[in-house]
């Protein structure tokens, strides 16, 4: 066609690329549409395990410690390794290296998605735990404050 060859690796890696862009979509609908209330128990059956665990959890000192380092190890491996793991394989196994700009570009710019989506998710996801806690147990969205001020 216009000179351009494509090796087999280079639409697989476009394949792989654009499924998980289509992921990470349905799963920002997906919570947009909870936050919204346009997804509702009725309409997704499993959300009520997901609530009813969410209302009932009490955290213990043992829960908390376990969780943290369960937690520590997540964000090492998701801020850290993956998207050193993924310059590498861009750079040594697809060759996406500087002689190919803008395929370098996009090496860069998937390494910044990878490293922002989790950095994000561990900010924002207790945020919503907790907001979905205080509706769920029907408490105020004002903080208690103690004593006399």
């Amino acid at each position: 066609m216009l000179g351009v060859t494509i090796a087999r690796g280079d639409i697989i890696t476009l394949i792989l690329m654009l499924g998980a862009l289509g992921i990470t979509m349905g799963v920002t609908g997906f919570a947009i549409g909870l936050d919204r209330g346009l997804i509702t128990p009725k309409l997704f059956p499993p959300l009520r395990k997901v609530e009813a665990f969410i209302r009932d959890f009490e955290w213990t000192w043992t829960r908390a410690a376990v969780f943290s380092v369960v937690l520590w190890f997540a964000a090492i491996a998701l801020l850290g390794v993956f998207p050193s793991w993924w310059l590498l394989f861009a750079q040594n196994t697809l060759g996406w290296g500087p002689q190919k700009f803008w395929l370098f570009k996009l090496r860069d710019v998937l390494a910044a998605g990878i490293f922002s989506l989790p950095f994000g998710a561990f900010v924002l996801v207790p945020y919503y735990l907790q907001k979905t806690r205080r509706r769920l147990r029907s408490q105020s969205e004002s903080r208690p404050t103690g004593g006399y001020r």
